[in-house]
């Protein structure tokens, strides 16, 4: 299958000292129908020079005149760059193709199967753009706990998480002073033994029971008034307020 007319080229850095094989990768990739604007360098100090973000990937001889593939890709791990690094050898042994791997090559072929290289380059470079993504959603997603948690901590209002088991995940300062819990003694324990009085505790686990039955409850996004119970057992009235973080089928 060839490659969609409507994607944008990829952007090549060729580490190859000999125009002729460099001549036959790029024919090859256009054979199979890949975009690509290539970058050909030859030279150590060529190949640090253009060592930046603006390559998808990088397809490296593994035998140069001042170096070799495995320092070509230490160069690369040094700059931080997480760009997809090919082998493309004219003879290799096994023991060195594990190596590279191990070094953190995306693959390697050899100079003889270049028709592996196209389907070999795309699979590099879309695992690439995944980790990418997946490391921005992992950050954006600390960012998001980070900020809530800041809003918990800070917040005047008592606030208590529970799981669907009413285990207590979460215990804010404000609940730590009205309740006289310390966090850490009730995280891991069940709602019901801890803040909320005897006589409510079984009505407490019908409604709990219902809501995990048909994942609908009267409480959640109603403020009601009920008795709360203190680490000492006396007992207070409060307004409450259920939320229901994250979503059910």
């Amino acid at each position: 299958m060839r490659p969609d007319s409507g994607i944008a080229p990829l952007s090549l850095l060729l580490l190859e000292d000999h125009i002729a094989d460099a001549d036959l990768l790029i024919a090859e990739l256009r054979r199979a129908g890949v975009k690509a604007e290539v970058k050909v360098v030859a030279t150590k100090a060529a190949y640090v020079k253009n060592l930046h973000s603006g390559f998808d990937a990088i397809i490296s001889d593994f035998d140069l005149p001042q170096f070799d593939a495995k320092e070509a890709l230490s160069l690369l791990h040094a700059s931080k760059l997480e760009i997809p690094f090919i082998v493309v050898s004219g003879k290799m042994g096994e023991d060195t193709a594990v190596d590279l791997i191990k070094l953190g090559a995306a693959d390697y072929l050899l100079k003889d199967r270049l028709a592996r290289l196209p389907q070999a380059l795309t699979s590099a470079v879309a695992a690439a753009s995944f980790r990418r993504e997946k490391k921005a959603n992992d950050l954006a997603l600390r960012v998001s706990e980070e900020r809530m948690r800041s809003t918990i901590e800070s917040a005047l209002d008592c606030i208590v998480t529970i799981d669907q088991q009413s285990v207590i995940l979460d215990f804010n300062p404000a609940a730590e002073q009205t309740f006289g819990y310390e966090r850490e003694a009730v995280v891991g324990r069940i709602l019901s033994e801890t803040i909320i009085p005897p006589h409510l505790r079984e009505a407490h686990s019908r409604g709990m029971a219902r809501f995990l039955e048909s994942g609908k409850s009267r409480m959640i996004g109603r403020r009601v008034e009920l008795q709360g119970m203190r680490a000492d057992g006396s007992e207070f009235p409060l307004e409450l307020t259920v939320s229901r973080l994250g979503t059910q089928e």
